[in-house]
């Protein structure tokens, strides 16, 4: 339910779901931690953090072959920077694709809380781990209510904010006072609409770290639903659902069917830092992709329908 079919025949491997964390498979299948990089099936390879993320991602790409082709472990962990944002380009964003069970409980909870007719607009604030730089730059979501106005947003429309900061917090007064219509993920769980939805989630996800991880592939597809979007500039968080936007019959199929050149023209998406600096999106445009009859699972071609 969770896409290890597609997953499987994609990549031709088999995938055997571990409903754990990261941490959890390292720390007790793996006999790994800081202290220990080796056990009787594992090794660990650690990535230092390049300065240059632009020309990071070749380096990693040959550090990460040349260091793993000597080793005769079962399984070779990577631990470190890893991650590179500019691997994530337009044509990989092509071949992403949420499950069915992804896509159905995002519009399940846009139904509930936005109502049938699905007008809502949608904002991402990272702060998490960045809540300190987030301060340093602004005290509250100001700038961030001041770009929902410029993107379009209207008071009397519903507005939900993903983010990973608290919903009580007195940073997000500024969009509270804006928009009296603000929903968050917290508030989800006293919907009663949302209550089987919810059950069944935490049945097939009973890890916490885990199941919230995942329902943030939910509020991206949410973010992806809405009429106009806000991202947080330098989250991939709020990158991923920039470019997911300009992909929808691939990322919300449903939505792509439904779309007429009309409403696709007022889709509007902008990303701000937290002192309200603009940051260059990764297209201008929503375009619409579709599968060739004898393509590969993943492969892509642009179709005519496109919306400038």
């Amino acid at each position: 339910s969770l896409g290890f079919n597609f997953l499987e025949d994609a990549f031709n491997v088999k995938l055997v779901p571990l409903n754990s964390t990261v941490v959890d498979f390292r720390t007790r299948v793996l006999g790994l931690n800081k202290a220990s990089l080796q056990s009787e099936i594992a090794s660990v390879i650690e990535i230092k953090q390049e300065r240059s993320l632009r020309s990071g991602s070749k380096m990693y790409a040959s550090h990460v072959l040349e260091s793993a082709k000597d080793i005769d472990k079962q399984v070779v962990v990577f631990w470190g920077a890893f991650y590179n944002r500019h691997w994530l380009t337009q044509d990989d964003q092509r071949k992403i694709r949420f499950t069915p069970y992804l896509q159905s409980f995002s519009l399940a909870v846009a139904q509930a809380i936005m109502g049938d007719d699905l007008a809502f607009n949608a904002v991402h604030i990272r702060l998490g781990d960045k809540s300190d730089l987030a301060m340093r730059l602004s005290r509250n979501s100001c700038h961030f209510a001041d770009a929902s106005n410029e993107t379009g947003f209207e008071a009397n429309i519903p507005v939900y904010v993903a983010t990973d900061g608290s919903r009580t917090s007195n940073y997000f007064r500024p969009l509270k006072n804006r928009f009296p219509k603000l929903s968050f993920a917290a508030d989800l769980k006293f919907n009663p609409e949302l209550k089987a939805w919810f059950e069944d989630f935490h049945a097939r996800v009973p890890k916490s770290q885990l199941r919230n991880d995942l329902f943030g592939l939910v509020e991206q597809l949410l973010c992806t639903r809405a009429l106009r979007f806000v991202g947080t500039a330098l989250s991939s968080f709020s990158e991923t659902i920039l470019r997911a936007r300009d992909v929808l019959n691939v990322t919300v199929p449903d939505l792509a069917e439904s779309l007429t050149p009309q409403v696709a023209k007022t889709r509007n998406h902008t990303a701000i830092l937290w002192n309200g600096q603009q940051h260059a999106l990764p297209t201008a445009q929503t375009t619409f992709v579709t599968p060739t009859p004898d393509s590969p699972p993943g492969a892509m071609e642009q179709d005519e329908k496109t919306f400038a």
